[in-house]
């Protein structure tokens, strides 16, 4: 759902990579004090309406940037997933800096660091509220998004193999121990749980009809993803 500040709330998507709970500290430099990074790298299908609405703001953010043409190097916001559980799959990165972003249980409740400790893990299916960015510092130039505040989906579905190279069910598996009781197999990465409780902090108009546009192309190669994971 696209906001009416342009940010959008996005569908569940699959949490790949946490650095909220584990934050990138950042140096001082000559004009900003020390300080810390927090990070979300999300998954979501090529066809989903997340994707779609995230393409829109970020080619709009980019054109009002560069509105002759991106310069050489740039690079785009989205990037294939490379995670077997989910073939085909796009990934962002998100961040917020100083202060970790807010972060809301499914009845809308305000949720301490210390509560959602063991919530952010690859697998973990969330929402999220991200911002378009448009970034040009020290040679480096590209879009990304800005992480506003995190829904927590599902806490218990099972863990994503980039986890730590095993799926939950294939480590359980090695010590001959029963089905994980993380959560039972899903018919799809997002499917199963209870009707998703939009964030009760946020005002939202409704997006565009996606059908009177034509979905955004999907990066090149995504249909094929490598296995490899990266991080950031």
């Amino acid at each position: 759902m696209i906001l009416d500040n342009g940010s959008v709330r996005t569908d569940t998507c699959v949490v790949l990579w946490d650095g909220i709970t584990r934050p990138e500290a950042v140096e001082a430099s000559a004009d900003k004090p020390a300080s810390q990074k927090f990070t979300l790298k999300l998954a979501f299908a090529p066809d989903s309406s997340t994707y779609a609405e995230l393409h829109q703001v970020s080619q709009t953010a980019t054109a009002q940037k560069y509105p002759t043409g991106v310069p050489r190097g740039f690079e785009e916001a989205f990037r294939n997933a490379d995670v077997p559980e989910l073939p085909g799959y796009l990934a962002v990165n998100a961040a917020t800096f100083a202060t970790p972003p807010e972060v809301y249980d499914m009845q809308g409740r305000l949720l301490s660091p210390a509560e959602y400790g063991r919530m952010f893990y690859a697998g973990a299916k969330v929402q999220a509220v991200l911002t378009p960015r448009v970034y040009d510092a020290k040679g480096n130039r590209g879009a990304g998004f800005w992480l506003g505040g995190v829904l927590i989906v599902d806490a218990s579905a099972p863990k994503l193999s980039i986890a730590a190279g095993m799926s939950s069910a294939e480590v359980r598996n090695a010590f001959g121990l029963p089905a994980s009781p993380l959560g039972a197999t899903a018919a799809s990465p997002l499917g199963g749980g209870a009707a998703v409780v939009p964030p009760v902090q946020h005002a939202a108009v409704a997006a565009p009809a996606l059908a009177s546009s034509p979905q955004p192309p999907a990066p090149a190669g995504s249909a094929a993803p490598a296995t490899t994971y990266h991080s950031s």
